[in-house]
């Protein structure tokens, strides 16, 4: 009787499976898994039977679960993983896959990593003069600016990622304390033209840079924020702006404003702004973020306290409020209506999870009634409580005269009042429904 025919051994699966559980370190079931999954075998068999595409990545999911991948992003990518990279757009060979990949591991921080590949690999072999001593002066100084650009920018957007504005350097930074010694000695006669013009660049982007910074918004990319945001936005403002300011007061950065200011350079005046500008602003986000903390722990609170018992909480929110306005000289008009709005946003919110709108029509009619007619009461509560608190302010001021809140008040209400009349409006609709149930 004839034996049924072996199935042949895909050598590119095998070579795939036992880099994954090596590098992985897992059991041979995780990667017999994803080839039991359909979606995940297609992709897998697309990056091996066709010329495109070029690239496949195995990520972990905090589940402990593999999943394939033929591009990024990689939202899954918390933990280790692996990628392959054809060498070439074709099939992998099925005799030699080895050959025809390039595998390595990848990072949960990829920008960490490509920082890590760009230091330790790129910029040694391309800035190192024996690997170039043949070619034309020129393009030498041509790679080794674009090296720099390279690194500066890999530099600058993991920096973003940590929420850091990173301050690119010029080309040549290393000399520049020769080079400022040079024009020192020489009453600003003699300077290597090539750095100072460096240093003129990237003042120009540092002014872009920090202007972006500076007139960034709590509000700008969140629609509807509440005051957790704010006093977060702050905390990573001030952080921000720190280490912004300690870059500013480095020895080199100081001895390229000396460079610019002995050379009579008219970008030394743009510096001087740049670090003014700094300066001003660090000390705005210290003030605001010293007198936003004490209200972190009472929004807190707001936020984890049921909405049916959250009254007693509004009147110390309201105090705070005042206080900030009061003590903190960096707190002007614009900023307190943002942040009363956002207390406001917050209210609609919980008001919003206690009724549940996905139920609210669909409960027993009185039991919705009660929960209806207690956000109202709430919200009431707090317009009622900025109203009092508005009249007392001057309480709040001690051995000065007191500054009053002039603003219109549909500039912080206006969302808020909707959100209240429309509540009036389902109010009105359940005492109908309960008059015609009688």
């Amino acid at each position: 009787m004839d034996q049924p025919p072996v199935a042949a051994v895909d050598r590119r699966m095998e070579f795939l499976g036992a880099y994954i559980q090596k590098s992985l370190k897992l059991k041979a079931e995780k990667w017999s898994r994803i080839m039991a999954t359909e979606e995940y075998k297609a992709t897998v068999m697309r990056f091996l039977e066709r010329p495109s595409p070029n690239l496949l990545v195995i990520i972990v999911t905090p589940a402990a679960q593999l999943v394939p991948s033929n591009g990024f992003p990689l939202s899954q990518l918390k933990s280790k993983g692996v990628y392959f990279i054809k060498k070439e757009s074709q099939p992998v060979c099925k005799a030699t896959p080895g050959e025809s990949v390039i595998v390595g591991d990848l990072s949960p921080k990829i920008i960490d990593q490509l920082a890590s590949l760009v230091d330790e690999i790129l910029v040694p072999l391309l800035s190192n003069t024996q690997n170039h001593s043949q070619w034309p002066a020129v393009i030498a100084k041509d790679v080794h600016k674009h090296v720099h650009s390279l690194r500066s920018t890999v530099y600058q957007v993991k920096g973003q990622v940590n929420g850091q504005t990173v301050l690119p350097m010029p080309v040549g930074i290393e000399r520049v304390g020769e080079v400022e010694k040079m024009v020192t000695e020489s009453n600003g006669e003699l300077c290597d033209l090539y750095l100072k013009s460096g240093i003129e660049g990237v003042i120009m982007k540092w002014a872009a840079q920090i202007n972006d910074v500076l007139v960034n918004d709590s509000s700008e990319k969140i629609v509807n924020p509440v005051p957790s945001v704010e006093i977060e936005f702050w905390c990573q403002r001030l952080r921000n702006l720190h280490y912004i300011y300690n870059q500013l007061r480095e020895p080199n950065v100081r001895s390229m404003a000396s460079i610019l200011e002995k050379t009579n350079s008219a970008y030394y005046v743009c510096f001087k702004n740049i670090f003014r500008n700094v300066v001003i602003a660090l000390a705005e986000a210290k003030d605001i973020y010293l007198h936003l903390t004490p209200l972190k722990r009472h929004i807190a609170m707001l936020e984890e306290t049921d909405f049916s018992e959250c009254i007693p909480l509004l009147a110390p929110v309201m105090h705070v409020v005042c206080l900030i306005w009061a003590t903190c000289k960096s707190y002007d008009q614009v900023k307190l209506i943002t942040l009363l709005k956002q207390i406001c946003n917050l209210l609609i919110l919980e008001a919003k999870k206690f009724l549940d709108p996905t139920t609210l029509f669909h409960s027993d009619i009185d039991e919705a009634m009660q929960r209806v007619d207690l956000c109202i009461r709430t919200l009431k509560q707090f317009m009622c409580l900025f109203k009092i608190y508005k009249l007392n302010l001057t309480r709040f001021f001690k051995d000065r005269e007191a500054t009053l809140w002039n603003f219109d008040t549909n500039l912080v209400f206006e969302r808020f009042l909707a959100f209240l009349e429309r509540l009036q409006t389902i109010q009105w609709f359940f005492n109908t429904v309960l008059e015609f149930s009688k």
